[in-house]
C-alpha cells in the first residue's frame, strides 16, 4: 500500500515539476528566441541614413535602432551613418544591393530606372489615410506595395520595408507668388524623381532633377526658380534663407522607406527578422504621428522667417483639382506604357477604391503584414 501511495506521489510530483518547467520555458524561451541568444558576436548592421541629423526621419531611424537593439538583447548591433555620410539615393541603393551595407533609408521612387513600378507610388494627391490604404491594405482595395513594389525590389536583390514619413503635404517653394496652376508656367523647379517631374511639367513648369544637397546653392544662384519637397526639408536644409514663397500642395505622402540586402536578410533567423520588422513598425507609426504634428510647426517657423505661405487646396480648391487631374493625365501618358496597360488600370482601380474606405493610416500600419 505504501509503495502504491509512493508511486502515486512520485507521479504527482513529476507532473508538478513538468508543469513548472513548461511555465518557465514559456517565459524564458521567447526572450531567448527573440534575442537569438547564442554565444558569439552580435549581428552587425551597417545602416545609412538620408536626412540631416536632427531631422524627423533621422530621429525615427535612431529610435528604430535603439528599439531593435533592446528587443534583441544585444543580438543586433547597428552602425548608423546619418545624413548621407556613407551613401544616399541611388548610391545607397547600389551599395545595399552589392552588400556594402546591410540596410539603407531610401525613397523608393528614386529607383525608377530599375523599378518602373515605383512611379505608381507618387504623386497622386492622396492624404495619409488614403495613401496607407492604397499602398498597404488589400482589405480596403489597395495593397500596391505588396502586389508590385516588394517583388520588383526582390528581383534587384533587396528587401523593401515600410519606413518613416518624411512629409504629408509635399509642396513647392518658388521665387514668385503662386495662386493658380498657370503661375507655374515657365518656372524651373527642382524635382527629386521622374514622376514628380511629370507632375510639375503638367502644370507648365520646367523640371530639373537634382539632389536635395545641391538645391540651396542652385536657389541662391538663381539656377532654378524653386523646388519641390516637404516643409521639413525646406526647414532642415535651410532653403528658406534663399527663397520666400511656399505653396502647400498636399500632392503626396513622402515616405522614406527601408531597404535591406536580400541575401543578408534571408540569412537572419525568423526571430531577428521579426524584431527588425516590429521595431520598424513602431518607429514608423511614431514618425507618421510626428510628421503630421510638425506641419503646423513648420508653417509657423517659415512664416516667422518672413516667407509667404499659401495652402492651394484650401485657398484655391478648383485650381488644386485642376492640378491633380493634369498630373493624373500626364502620369498615364508616361507611366502607363512603362508598366503596361493592365498594371496601370489596376493602379487606378486601387486609387479609386481606397479613396473613401474606412481604415485610418494608424489602423493600416498597426495591422499590415510584413
Amino acid at each position: 500500500m505504501r509503495k502504491a501511495n509512493k508511486r502515486e506521489g512520485d507521479k504527482v510530483m513529476k507532473k508538478r515539476v513538468m508543469f513548472v518547467c513548461l511555465m518557465a520555458a514559456a517565459l524564458v524561451l521567447p526572450a531567448l528566441a527573440g534575442a537569438q541568444a547564442v554565444k558569439g558576436k552580435a549581428v552587425e548592421i551597417r545602416i545609412t541614413g538620408h536626412m540631416p541629423v536632427g531631422q524627423l526621419c533621422t530621429v525615427a531611424c535612431e529610435r528604430f535602432i535603439k528599439d531593435a537593439e533592446t528587443r534583441s538583447q544585444g543580438a543586433l548591433k547597428f552602425i548608423h551613418y546619418p545624413a548621407g555620410q556613407l551613401a544616399m539615393d541611388v548610391k545607397a541603393f547600389e551599395m545595399c544591393k552589392r552588400g556594402g551595407i546591410e540596410m539603407a533609408q531610401f525613397f523608393v521612387n528614386r529607383a525608377v530606372g530599375l523599378v518602373p513600378e515605383t512611379d505608381l507610388t507618387v504623386p497622386y494627391f492622396d492624404d495619409p489615410d488614403w495613401f496607407a490604404r492604397r499602398m498597404y491594405d488589400p482589405s480596403s482595395g489597395g495593397g500596391l506595395f505588396y502586389k508590385y513594389i516588394r517583388g520588383k525590389f526582390a528581383q534587384q536583390g533587396l528587401q523593401v520595408m515600410t519606413g518613416f514619413m518624411h512629409s504629408p503635404e509635399h509642396s513647392t517653394m518658388t521665387s514668385k507668388p503662386i495662386s493658380k496652376m498657370a503661375d507655374y508656367r515657365g518656372l524651373k523647379l527642382r524635382s527629386s524623381g521622374r514622376s514628380l517631374s511629370v507632375a510639375m511639367e503638367s502644370w507648365g513648369a520646367k523640371s530639373v532633377v537634382m539632389s536635395s544637397a545641391d538645391v540651396y546653392m542652385a536657389l541662391q544662384r538663381g539656377t532654378i526658380d524653386g523646388a519641390n519637397s516637404g516643409l521639413t526639408t525646406f526647414r532642415s536644409r535651410k532653403w528658406f534663407e534663399v527663397i520666400n514663397h511656399v505653396q502647400l500642395l498636399w500632392e503626396l505622402v513622402a515616405s522614406l522607406d527601408m531597404i535591406a540586402n536580400l541575401k543578408w536578410w534571408n540569412s537572419l533567423s525568423p526571430e531577428l527578422q521579426k524584431i527588425i520588422e516590429e521595431s520598424l513598425r513602431s518607429s514608423a507609426i511614431w514618425s507618421w504621428d510626428e510628421a503630421m504634428k510638425e506641419v503646423d510647426g513648420d508653417i509657423k517657423f517659415l512664416t516667422e522667417k518672413g516667407l509667404k505661405i499659401v495652402d492651394l487646396k484650401k485657398a484655391a480648391p478648383e485650381e488644386w483639382e485642376k492640378m491633380r487631374l493634369a498630373n493624373l493625365a500626364a502620369q498615364e501618358k508616361l507611366v502607363g506604357p512603362t508598366v503596361g496597360p493592365e498594371m496601370w488600370k489596376e493602379h487606378v482601380r486601387m486609387l479609386n477604391d481606397t479613396k473613401g474606405a474606412a481604415k485610418t493610416w494608424r489602423q493600416v500600419l498597426q495591422t499590415m503584414k510584413w
